[in-house]
């Protein structure tokens, strides 16, 4: 190309220029793309600033358009230091972040790209609040990806918070947690599944009333999981017209 790559004296006058601003930069429609091409470009230990600010200031930069974007690069260039300091800031702020319109892609790229003692250690932070994260549109997204990804050790408290008795109604009404449910349904053994059949059939007539179309894609979860409840009246009543509907 011809061009001649800056010099060690020239990188560190950039990083002088740079290091007060990566934050603001992050968020920037047009900054973002400075800081990215820093990654790309610069050696590892002389971009260490762009990490810096990074794990410094991670709850701003990852609940930005814009600076969300940049932290998932950061993650990517990251030596396994960097790497580290930045995933133990998403699991240490997992549950602010996963409610956020931004923030939750963050969370959602830590758990697609992480070691699995890191993801354990994010999808633990979930644990009783479910109920709530189930219930908001962002982090029920997240918590679904977690119910995916856990181990069973960890599944296993998961189905049973989310088994509870008292929270149940609530989130087969929620226009986002009952897809929480229907995912506990697929992701479920067969012990922990009948843990959340005997918490959903209580409410399904009353769920019918007021949204029937939920009534009976849950009912299909529920039958297509253990076919033989399809001779059991409370489901049988929505899995026919389920079939009916087809």
């Amino acid at each position: 190309s011809g061009r001649r790559r800056p010099d060690l004296e020239q990188l560190n006058l950039l990083v002088e220029c740079l290091s007060p601003f990566v934050t603001k930069l992050s968020m920037d429609t047009n900054g973002n793309h400075v800081i990215q091409r820093c990654l790309q470009h610069m050696p590892v230990e002389i971009v260490q600033f762009v990490y810096d600010a990074a794990v410094k200031d991670v709850l701003v930069i990852t609940r930005h358009r814009h600076g969300c974007c940049v932290f998932q690069r950061c993650i990517d260039a990251a030596n396994e230091q960097q790497r580290r300091a930045l995933v133990n800031q998403v699991v240490n702020n997992s549950i602010q972040l996963m409610q956020d319109p931004f923030g939750n892609y963050v969370v959602q790229y830590v758990l697609d790209n992480s070691k699995k003692q890191e993801t354990d250690a994010l999808i633990l932070q979930l644990l009783g609040m479910l109920a709530q994260l189930s219930m908001q549109k962002f982090s029920s997204n997240v918590v679904e990806k977690c119910l995916l990804a856990a181990p069973v050790h960890v599944k296993e408290p998961m189905i049973r918070e989310l088994s509870n008795p008292d929270t149940m109604r609530n989130l087969l009404h929620d226009q986002f947690a009952n897809y929480v449910v229907q995912r506990a349904l697929q992701v479920a053994d067969d012990d922990q599944g009948m843990q959340l059949v005997a918490a959903i059939r209580p409410h399904i007539a009353d769920l019918g009333q007021f949204n029937p179309s939920c009534a009976r894609r849950v009912t299909s979860r529920v039958i297509k999981r253990f076919p033989a409840l399809s001779k059991d009246p409370v489901f049988a009543a929505f899995w026919q017209s389920e079939s009916t509907s087809q």
